[in-house]
Parts: C-alpha cells; structure tokens; sequence
C-alpha cells in the first residue's frame, strides 16, 4: 500500500493475492540478467489523485477493459490475464 501511495499518489486497500509470479526472466538493454518476482494483489483504491512520480514513473493512467495497451513482457500479459479470467491465488 505504501509503494502504491508513493508511486501513483492513491490510497488502496489489499483486497486479496493475484498471483506470485517468480519464473521469469528479464534481460536489459546492458546485458544484463535477472529473474523477476512479483506479488501481485487486486486492491480497491479509497482516496487520492493519480500523479506520477518522476523519480520511478514516467506514465501512469487508467484503461477500460476494451481498450487495454499492448503490455511489454510475458510476465506483466500473464498478470492482466489473471485480472480478465478472474484467477486468484496462480504461482507462477
């Protein structure tokens, strides 16, 4: 909740765990390597106005169901299809 707040500026309440997603990897424009592990959680925003925080965040908005981005990796499509098929509690 306190990343949530720092990076988006709205206040959440955790309402139940997605999906843990730990068999990924990643690999950055310098070559390097890395396994990404992500908690994933549905939450309920209760206050707070969506504003980005240069430090971490470039961009941030809200999309309805029908006009979804394309995501950039494997991991973060596999995470939206949770939400849309409405899966809790996946290990990936």
């Amino acid at each position: 909740m306190r990343e949530i707040k720092e990076e988006t500026g709205l206040d959440v309440l955790v309402d139940y765990l997605h999906a843990i997603c730990t068999k990924y990897h990643a690999t950055f424009g310098n070559g390097d390597r890395a396994q990404t592990i992500c908690f994933f959680f549905k939450c309920s925003m209760i206050s707070g106005d969506l504003h980005i925080d240069n430090n971490e965040t470039y961009d941030l908005r809200f999309f309805a169901r029908e006009s979804l981005p394309i995501l950039f990796n494997k991991q973060h499509q596999d995470m939206l299809d949770d939400v849309l098929e409405e899966r809790k509690g996946a290990y990936r």
